[in-house]
């Protein structure tokens, strides 16, 4: 229920019931340049008020719009998943990246976290460069959140788009294919879909891109998904790159391998990517 002031950077809303835990997660923070304001807050039901403008939090000036969420997963009145479902199922707030804290390493529970749209997880108590490597795999996201207009982080509006960003979408499936690259042109942005690894790597070494959504298990010629992901971010780093993945497979191992998000099979929910989409585009 405090603000600690940095002189420029991100600002975060902590979401954390221990004050032990906060207090640490809090100094973590502060030693990176690129946060800067931390909101804590004790429950659930407190970090939809502060999104919300509700309540103690009714002053948006209060309560900016974060760039960031970090969210325990074991809370007070509402548990970090629903907190997480309530974010993500709003237009206005499911492009903020959202990091969950736990202190268990449960494979099951952490899988669970990213089915419902987390972006990241973290085993408290935090430690520091295990948080700073999320923070480079999170740093994406930071940029375009840091940049917004202070007047719409106090409206706590999504980001506009000030141009036509490129994607890439990379699935072997004909009607998937079709289906991503209609919900991307839909959405504003401009779509240039293939059906393999080579074919993709092609594009990108004459195109300048904002964003890759690529099948995580191709099998249409020599190369998968986490080859193209590899050869990618050789040649641009800062190049998001979103997995389409089974429910086999291990979202959390995805991030780490750097992937900047995750979305299941079938793409049902493909204008939930999008949204996510908006937010992890370099401009």
């Amino acid at each position: 229920m405090e603000a600690m002031d940095q002189p420029a950077g991100v600002d975060i809303l902590l979401v954390e019931d221990n004050p032990d835990h906060a207090e640490f997660t809090r100094k973590t923070l502060a030693a990176d340049k690129g946060v800067r304001r931390v909101f804590w807050v004790k429950d659930g039901e407190e970090a939809l008020d502060f999104l919300h403008h509700r309540n103690q939090w009714s002053n948006p000036a209060s309560a900016p719009r974060p760039g960031l969420i970090l969210l325990d997963i074991h809370l007070p009145k509402l548990n970090g998943h629903e907190v997480l479902r309530v974010v993500k199922s709003d237009a206005a707030f499911r492009s903020i990246p959202v990091v969950m804290l736990t202190t268990s390493d449960r494979k099951e529970e952490i899988d669970a976290t990213y089915s419902v749209g987390a972006n990241s997880f973290v085993t408290k108590p935090v430690d520091f460069r295990e948080f700073v490597e999320h923070i480079r795999l999170l740093k994406r996201y930071w940029t375009l959140a840091s940049q917004l207009p202070a007047s719409e982080h106090a409206q706590g509006r999504a980001p506009k788009e000030t141009a036509e960003p490129h994607v890439l979408v990379i699935q072997e499936n004909a009607d998937s294919r079709a289906m991503m690259q209609k919900a991307v042109e839909h959405a504003g942005m401009r779509a240039t879909a293939v059906a393999s690894a080579s074919e993709a790597l092609a594009i990108a070494e004459s195109t300048a891109l904002d964003l890759v959504i690529t099948d995580v298990s191709l099998t249409r010629g020599e190369h998968d998904g986490v080859w193209l992901l590899n050869r990618l971010l050789e040649r641009s780093p800062d190049l998001p790159i979103v997995a389409v993945a089974s429910h086999e497979d291990r979202p959390h191992e995805l991030v780490e391998m750097g992937f900047a998000g995750v979305v299941f099979k079938p793409v049902a929910a493909v204008k939930d990517l999008v949204a996510i989409a908006r937010g992890v585009m370099r401009r």
